[in-house]
């Protein structure tokens, strides 16, 4: 039905109309990686390398004008953005993102930023907690025993629903975290696809769970892609200023020999925060920061809570397409006006705020 809505809403020009309502809002389009092992795995975390390409090319001969997010961040800022501003922003770093995204950016001419969490990218090894969940989703309707395996507190678990792998996932997660090393964890991904029968070392030869090594962070920077914040070992303690401050300067430490620059901004990991931390990334001189909350950008809106537009592998070009011209954006302000407050009827703020 939804797809119907979009289709009949562009054939009626409502999304030519709503790209002229929010011409002055800036869209930042949000990835992550691209897939690289059989079948598919995730949706807004990897796409195919077709379907990235496939984007790309249907963007440039939109005519949405693709700037940097320096000059995005900074045109938002003084007001001074063309009409349909967009930036691209890539989360992670992942090895399919040197491999396939930076050739179809390449192809086309358009800028992106890559944010980069530099751990597991330092170590070459693959990101454990995502190997765990991978190989849980990929067991099928067995049984696993977390107890031979050494897990602190763990017994026999049904791993053919949702709930007890994802419960399983989270002890195995917390134990790599609380007990093991880094090796203690690259081998214990090992042990956890030879319990399942699954081909642990085709992973590791194909990087699926890879991020960029620092060689390819580098050969990205000599292409022209900037190279921004995402925490060293993507978290970020918003209790914590210390550690905080600690994250990010691990990252800096990382990222900045090779940017040769000041870093100034930031991808919330995994899209977490919370105002309080703003102050804290202010004193940290870091210009702006992205979230995963879905929406285009106005004057006025806080730097360090920029909305994304995500993009994934189950998303139609029919969405993408109403998400970029603003259509949705639009139906979204008119549902929150509409939308009754607690102890009063419905109070409608202002439709048009931010647009035109």
């Amino acid at each position: 039905m939804k797809l119907l809505v979009f289709r009949f809403a562009k054939a009626c020009g409502l999304f030519a109309l709503s790209r002229w309502l929010t011409r002055r809002g800036l869209r930042i389009l949000c990835y992550h990686g691209i897939w690289l092992g059989e079948g598919h795995y995730g949706n807004f975390l990897f796409m195919t390398a077709e379907k990235f390409a496939a984007r790309m090319a249907f963007l440039a001969r939109s005519g949405y004008p693709v700037l940097s997010l320096e000059d995005a961040v900074a045109g938002l800022k003084d007001g001074t953005l063309p009409p349909g501003a967009t930036a691209i922003t890539i989360d992670d770093g992942w090895h399919g993102t040197y491999r396939h995204m930076l050739p179809a950016l390449e192809a086309h001419r358009l800028p992106a930023t890559v944010y980069v969490t530099t751990y597991f990218a330092e170590r070459q090894s693959p990101v454990f907690d995502l190997v765990v969940r991978y190989l849980l989703d990929r067991a099928g309707p067995r049984e696993l025993d977390l107890a031979a395996l050494g897990v602190a507190g763990g017994g026999r678990v049904a791993l053919g629903e949702a709930e007890a792998r994802a419960e399983a996932g989270a002890t195995i997660m917390a134990h790599g975290r609380e007990r093991l090393d880094g090796p203690g964890r690259d081998a214990f991904g090992a042990q956890l696809a030879d319990a399942l029968e699954l081909d642990y070392q085709v992973l590791l030869e194909q990087k699926v769970f890879h991020l960029m090594a620092p060689s390819e962070i580098e050969d990205a920077v000599r292409r022209g892609y900037d190279i921004q914040l995402h925490s060293h070992r993507h978290s970020i303690p918003l209790d914590d200023f210390d550690g905080l401050a600690r994250e990010i300067a691990d990252n800096r430490a990382r990222l900045e020999p090779v940017a040769k620059r000041r870093l100034r901004h930031f991808c919330y990991p995994s899209g977490i925060y919370e105002q309080s931390v703003w102050p804290h990334l202010e004193a940290l001189e870091i210009d702006s920061a992205t979230t995963i909350e879905q929406g285009i950008n106005f004057a006025g809106a806080p730097p360090l809570a920029l909305k994304r537009l995500l993009d994934g592998q189950e998303v139609e070009l029919i969405e993408f397409e109403a998400e970029l011209c603003g259509f949705v954006e639009l139906t979204r302000r008119l549902r929150r006006a509409f939308r009754p407050r607690r102890g009063a009827g419905a109070v409608p703020a202002p439709a048009d705020q931010g647009a035109g």
